[in-house]
């Protein structure tokens, strides 16, 4: 049976851009510096499920407390003054956004991160231009596991289910595509 997809659901940490350490790094000090005896090892498992998620599991804290909130603005401050001027796009990654474009196919960045850090990395990388959509966590559609999260994008992408393939580098990635039926590559 051959599959005929119109657009590209993919993610960007650690899928086109070699972060997930870096994201790792940055939540374990923000946690340990709000009080949390937390291990790099503990947080980098846990990266890619959505901070809402990596926040309540490490810490007890919803994003909503004011702890929670503390914690985020944390770690966001860390990954963007300490270590978001050595992330650097992953090999190949370039080549296959092009051949995405190449072949005709609608290409959606889906990514857990804030709107503001995500054109920040895209900026950083040069990635600002292949894509024709781009829904972060500010869309308001949960953490990368949930549905919503695919739906979402599939939604604001106006595509359907059977027409989409998701690219990402983590089984949270691929639990949300296949939570809703869409094709997934890990």
């Amino acid at each position: 049976m051959t599959m005929t997809y119109r657009t590209v659901l993919i993610d960007l940490d650690g899928t086109l851009l070699d972060s997930n350490d870096a994201h790792a790094s940055a939540w374990a000090t923000a946690l340990r510096n709000g009080g949390f005896d937390v291990s790099f090892a503990d947080v980098r498992e846990r990266i890619g499920m959505g901070s809402d998620r990596l926040l309540c599991e490490l810490s007890g804290l919803a994003l909503t407390d004011a702890r929670g909130q503390s914690i985020t603005a944390d770690y966001a401050h860390l990954f963007e003054t300490v270590h978001l001027r050595r992330i650097a796009v992953l090999p190949g990654a370039r080549d296959l956004l092009a051949r995405i474009k190449h072949e005709g196919l609608e290409l959606v960045l889906a990514t857990t991160s804030r709107r503001e850090q995500a054109m920040k990395l895209l900026e950083h990388a040069q990635l600002m231009t292949p894509f024709d959509h781009v829904v972060t966590a500010d869309d308001g559609f949960g953490s990368k596991t949930a549905p919503e999260r695919v739906l979402g994008a599939l939604k604001q992408a106006g595509a359907t289910v059977s027409e989409t393939i998701a690219i990402g580098d983590t089984p949270y990635d691929i639990a949300a595509a296949r939570a809703v039926g869409v094709a997934a590559i890990g």
